[in-house]
């Protein structure tokens, strides 16, 4: 019976180091970026693509950062995707019905990463809901690109510059293996 509880508590200790050395090569890489909407007159209410600058990864310096190499990375998966007007300083989201945001990179198609449907009203920061897929190869590229799809329900009379903040969660393989 003691030697069941040995090999039990050694089981439970290596089980518990695995997962502390797994937790050595997961972390956050965070990136920021400002897109505009633009005044919706005269355009109808309805569907508007916001096209977003593209972004550089920095990929390379953040996984040496973290000790891994991109070679290594398993997963990568959207945790946050947030977005907040910054300009008119009062405005809000009440304009807006629903949001999508795609990602895309070169050699890759476009997919939609997060979107929000039905969005509360008086709003100045709205947090989209994750598709939670595997964004790895995108996340090693050196530049990727997000388009916002929006769905509007109200005539714009003037721009709205938003402030978009972005989470991933890395999980790299352990020194290779």
């Amino acid at each position: 019976m003691n030697k069941y509880i040995i090999v039990l508590i050694g089981f439970s200790l290596l089980l518990n180091s695995c997962k502390a050395i797994d937790s050595l090569t997961q972390f956050t890489m965070e990136y920021d970026q400002v897109a505009t909407i633009n005044a919706t007159i005269p355009i109808p209410i309805g569907l508007l693509n916001i096209p977003t600058p593209k972004i550089t990864t920095n990929s390379e310096s953040k996984f040496q950062s973290e000790d891994t190499h991109k070679d290594l990375v398993e997963q990568a998966i959207l945790k946050t995707l947030e977005l907040e007007i910054t300009s008119p300083t009062n405005g809000d989201f009440n304009f807006l019905e629903s949001i999508k945001v795609y990602i895309s990179a070169a050699d890759l198609d476009e997919i939609l990463i997060a979107s929000l449907i039905n969005i509360p009203e008086g709003l100045k920061v709205i947090e989209l809901n994750s598709e939670g897929q595997n964004l790895e190869a995108y996340i090693k590229k050196d530049e990727i690109s997000l388009r916002v799809e929006t769905v509007t329900d109200e005539i714009l009379t003037r721009d709205y510059d938003l402030k978009i903040h972005s989470e991933f969660f890395i999980d790299a393989k352990i020194l290779g293996i």
